[in-house]
């Protein structure tokens, strides 16, 4: 493994963004490590710096369980939270709304009926009543 450079030549320091995260999610080493899927001890050396660099791997895991910036995380740019919209309950709340829209239509066309059911019933002609 290979270790990045920023680009202002700094060497960047993944045990305390890990450690950042931990902290700033009120995480555990042992959270982390479950994340990834790597040892406690491993997340500890990290933080420690004895290792200087992680695997792609738990990069991608630490940035898609935990909304992390990986621009944040790799070049430290920007917030370390990325806003992420959850596409499936955005389509769910969209079905879920237009299901809602469909049943008020219905709704109205029976309400609809019923009037023209009662006008007729009373003896009313559509126009006088509308």
């Amino acid at each position: 493994m290979q270790q990045l450079s920023l680009k202002n030549g700094k060497i960047l320091n993944f045990g305390s963004k890990i450690k950042e995260i931990r902290e700033r999610l009120n995480l555990y080493q042992d959270d982390i490590a479950r994340i990834t899927d790597v040892s406690k001890s491993l997340i500890s050396r990290i933080e420690l710096g004895s290792i200087k660099a992680i695997q792609a791997t738990m990069i991608i895991r630490i940035v898609e369980e935990l909304n992390i910036n990986v621009n944040w995380l790799m070049f430290d740019e920007g917030e370390m939270m990325e806003e992420k919209v959850n596409t499936k309950s955005v389509i769910l709340e969209n079905e879920r709304l237009k299901q809602e829209l469909i049943d008020k239509d219905k709704e109205m066309e029976r309400i609809k009926n019923h009037v023209d059911i009662l006008i007729r019933t009373l003896g009313f002609s559509k126009d006088v009543v509308r």
